[in-house]
């Protein structure tokens, strides 16, 4: 069974999410830390300053023989302070003599405890901040303060402005990459409905091209530019399928009328010959077509071995030249000229397939001569580039309408003028072309108008 399908915006809606959702969970956390590092460290050195502030008051208000503690300034003091620390409560501010009793606390608390708490704070869940009182250079007592250590890991503002802007960044995200995958995944929904309705036979696909992205803007473009291209080639196909039935039905049309003649012996004798040799032309011309169309479906599907050789490029072209006109009714003779520096360059090519591309590109040269003008027709051979060998074959015919050059390549298809003067399936420029691709070389319509046309064809040089 296949795997079920998801939605692309849904798919990749949860892992960006995921990605930034861990993100900010690790920053998140980074920033809890810190802030606490931060707070516990800030807290701490109030506190100390606090008891540095403590001490400098006891060691103004001494005597100058022994120091004396005002109790009632300092607890004023003390609580003055705690109203400006933040999370004081619990907070004990202990003050000790030279031996270490305990002389003052606040709040007020039984020696025996105050002891303890000094000796052990981690017993009774504080932090000790301590502070001497010097006088004279003399250390006469000690100013501790305890401060519950849970004061420590109370969640301050910051903390809560973190985790706010944690989730509020979340939210914006998750919004946003929503939005985004959305915009982006919309075109891509339009292509595929599009695909699909060129899968059903309907070409007339609309797609919006109204989009600043480039990636998406090609992509519309361009599968429109393909369902545009889909339709004329349907149409074409559909159009040369009638013609190729045609052109093989023709033949054998006049190949049963002519036996059929001759059977019922509607003619006789001289006559008798003159159909019979009829219906040779017919079943002749017949065989072609479909020796054409097995050649071509033969070497597309790469049964027919190709069997490539160093060519002497120049002598070749002149005896298949002379082969070809040996054959042809036209007067006019190629004429065949060639660059200097290719005057002893071998090729690398099947010399018959080679051959069968001239043969169709003069054949199709001599079919657009008019009646207007002395035809021509020329083939210059020339380098191109360092590994390839170009091969120019030109005519003073017709030309091809601008409508048809974009097809002349194309299977079975034969222009409106072609269709009306000369019979066949339309495979000539299509089965050159790809003999051409399987040599390493290829064809091309070079240039064409009412003046003539210009064909292409490279093949690659000796190694």
């Amino acid at each position: 069974m296949d795997k079920p399908l998801r939605s692309i915006k849904v798919y990749w809606t949860r892992r960006y999410f995921l990605a930034l959702f861990t993100g900010l969970a690790i920053l998140s956390l980074l920033s809890f830390w810190w802030v606490k590092h931060e707070s516990m460290d800030r807290r701490l050195e109030t506190t100390r300053i606090l008891a540095e502030e403590i001490a400098d008051k006891i060691v103004q208000g001494a005597g100058s023989d022994e120091v004396e503690y005002h109790r009632q300034d300092l607890n004023a003091l003390i609580d003055k302070r705690k109203n400006m620390i933040e999370k004081s409560a619990g907070m004990c501010v202990i003050i000790t003599d030279q031996q270490g009793k305990p002389v003052f606390s606040n709040p007020p608390m039984p020696e025996e405890q105050l002891k303890q708490r000094i000796l052990s704070p981690e017993a009774s869940g504080s932090k000790k901040i301590t502070a001497p009182i010097m006088q004279s250079g003399t250390e006469i007592g000690e100013v501790i303060l305890l401060l519950p250590i849970k004061s420590f890991t109370i969640i301050t503002d910051q903390t809560w402005l973190v985790a706010g802007a944690f989730v509020f960044l979340a939210v914006l995200g998750w919004v946003t990459i929503h939005l985004l995958t959305r915009k982006l995944v919309s075109p891509i929904r339009d292509v595929a409905e599009a695909a699909h309705e060129i899968r059903q036979g309907n070409y007339d696909v609309t797609l919006s091209t109204d989009v600043k992205e480039q990636e998406i803007y090609e992509l519309t473009t361009s599968f429109k530019e393909m369902s545009e291209r889909l339709k004329t080639l349907e149409h074409s196909r559909s159009y040369m399928l009638a013609g190729l039935t045609h052109e093989l039905k023709t033949p054998v049309t006049s190949i049963k009328g002519l036996l059929h003649a001759l059977q019922q012996g509607v003619v006789e004798k001289e006559e008798a010959g003159e159909f019979m040799e009829a219906a040779l032309k017919e079943t002749n011309r017949l065989e072609h077509m479909v020796a054409d169309l097995l050649d071509y479906n033969a070497i597309a599907a790469g049964v027919i071995p190709l069997r490539p050789e160093p060519i002497s490029a120049v002598p070749f072209f002149s005896e298949m030249i002379y082969q070809w006109s040996l054959h042809q009714s036209c007067e006019e003779t190629p004429e065949l000229t060639w660059e200097e520096s290719v005057t002893e360059t071998a090729l690398w090519g099947d010399p018959l397939r080679i051959q069968q591309i001239m043969t169709n590109l003069l054949n199709n040269s001599v079919e657009s001569a008019t009646g207007d003008r002395q035809f021509h027709i020329s083939i210059h051979i020339a380098r191109a580039g360092s590994q390839d060998l170009s091969i120019l074959v030109k005519d003073n015919g017709r030309g091809i309408p601008a409508n048809e050059q974009e097809l002349i390549f194309e299977r079975f298809y034969r222009g409106i003028d072609k269709q009306e003067r000369v019979r066949g399936l339309g495979l000539g420029l299509s089965f050159s072309r790809l003999l051409a691709t399987n040599m390493g070389g290829h064809l091309r319509l070079i240039e064409t108008s009412t003046a003539g046309s210009t064909f292409e064809l490279q093949l690659p040089l000796k190694s």
